[in-house]
């Protein structure tokens, strides 16, 4: 059992009772004390974890309630008169029996410790956000330090809904949200989609969240990359995802039957194919189709570092399965006629043709010419991943939607900093051009990028 350990325990921990000024609480005294006795009184300890007084009583009383905290006698206490000081210690056997079940091993273990374990490097963390300060609030902390546990080494969170996401961090819904929108603020949050909760092509669906692990914050342990952008390379995928345009919309512009017929006709679809694309709001499912469609060409593009000529049509045939595994749930069949619901295997077929694999053919290309004219292919190798980042929230069929490739390399050799390539159309030229800062890139182009959170406009030049 590491420190590191324990703190993902804390921050497990799912129960109302317990805020995330409790959990910012136990987490500070784990970092000074372990598992020894503590025998400051409050206002001493209270200035040691650099946390008010007041709330070093309240947290205590609160895990001592759930038996994670127990107080121990003191030596001599019997005799001395006045208010008795509490000394106490965390039971790590109760904590550890409270999150029994899910003790999965966080990858990125360094990050958490950096977060929790490096006060001096992040100050006093205030429980309330100061006007115009852009310092993480104790809210925002442990709701990066969830995200940061559940996420892969690319900064990839989809496995939490919600609710388990504000449970772990001890929040209310209001103070999620809040939280949330610091984060993005700050930069550590790029990027995020709602969850949804259809009963067609999709069923529930938890949120997905791409946090920048490369961000100062992190200190020395922080995951540099290589971002890959081209202006030039919109729409390996819009038209899948303006199928949800056409069909899911279809209540509010009251498509008869004849109607969608003849859309599928003059698309070349199937009869019935409008029947897959029914979800509501069909613009947020329309993202997630993307997002997912995203995610499986990274797949892709790890299996061809290591074997560019590796997808033969049985590996396609395979691909068509792990996209079904999460698509749909158990009531989507019920509204459909059995003629339509034999379409599945088409329409899984469709989806890795026309969405994984063109994806993947466009950004394998892309970032094999971008390294090549920047002199980074060396850190290509077996262990690389991609993550591919997108304006998912922006739906335009006449502008189309861009998306940026990032590398997270797997060689040993790592990157000093973050290194953004981009392509653009000058002078009748493609051209390349290459910046070590993002802080050299307009927010506005960060957005359509997919690496900032943002909300419409246009694309900045």
């Amino acid at each position: 059992m590491t420190g590191e350990d324990v703190i993902c325990w804390i921050l497990k921990l799912r129960d109302r009772r317990i805020s995330a000024i409790d959990k910012h609480f136990l987490i500070a005294v784990w970092g000074c004390y372990g598992a020894s006795t503590v025998t400051d009184k409050v206002k001493d300890l209270a200035q040691k974890i650099q946390l008010n007084d007041r709330y070093v009583s309240s947290s205590r009383e609160a895990w001592i309630a759930l038996g994670v905290v127990e107080l121990c006698p003191m030596p001599g206490a019997e005799s001395k008169r006045g208010r008795r000081q509490k000394s106490f210690r965390i039971n790590i056997e109760r904590l550890a029996a409270l999150v029994e079940g899910d003790k999965a091993f966080s990858l990125n273990q360094n990050l958490i410790r950096g977060l929790f374990c490096q006060t001096e490097r992040l100050g006093r963390i205030r429980v309330k956000r100061e006007e115009g300060s852009d310092a993480l609030t104790v809210n925002s902390l442990l709701l990066l330090g969830v995200l940061v546990m559940s996420a892969d080494k690319t900064g990839y969170v989809s496995s939490y809904g919600e609710k388990a996401l504000r449970e772990m961090a001890g929040l209310k819904e209001s103070q999620f949200g809040y939280a949330l929108n610091q984060l993005v603020e700050i930069g550590l949050l790029r990027n995020w989609l709602p969850g949804i909760s259809g009963t067609d092509l999709f069923g529930r669906r938890s949120g997905v969240y791409w946090l920048d692990l490369g961000h100062s914050l992190f200190g020395e342990n922080r995951v540099h990359c290589i971002y890959v952008f081209d202006r030039l390379a919109w729409r390996p995928f819009d038209w899948i995802c303006n199928f949800y345009g056409l069909f899911g919309a279809r209540s509010l512009r009251r498509l008869g039957e004849e109607e969608l017929a003849k859309i599928e006709r003059r698309e070349g679809l199937p009869a019935g194919w409008s029947e897959y694309f029914r979800d509501r709001p069909w613009f947020k499912t329309a993202g997630h189709l993307a997002c997912l469609l995203a995610q499986h060409a990274c797949l892709v593009l790890e299996r061809r570092v290591v074997d560019e000529d590796g997808l033969g049509d049985g590996e396609g045939e395979s691909l068509s399965e792990d996209l079904g595994r999460e698509l749909g749930t158990e009531h989507w069949f019920e509204h459909m006629a059995e003629d339509k619901r034999a379409l599945l295997p088409t329409v899984l077929e469709y989806l890795v043709d026309h969405g994984v694999k063109k994806w993947a053919d466009a950004a394998m290309s892309l970032y094999k010419e971008a390294l090549k004219g920047a002199d980074l292919e060396c850190f290509l190798c077996e262990s690389t991943k991609f993550r591919i980042y997108s304006s998912y929230q922006l739906i335009n069929a006449e502008t189309g939607r861009l998306w940026t490739l990032a590398i997270f390399p797997g060689s040993e050799k790592q990157l000093e900093e973050s290194i953004f390539l981009f392509r653009d159309f000058q002078g009748g030229k493609k051209r390349w051009e290459r910046l070590n800062k993002e802080t050299e890139i307009k927010d506005a182009s960060l957005v359509h990028m997919g690496l900032r959170k943002g909300f419409g406009g246009g694309l900045s030049d």
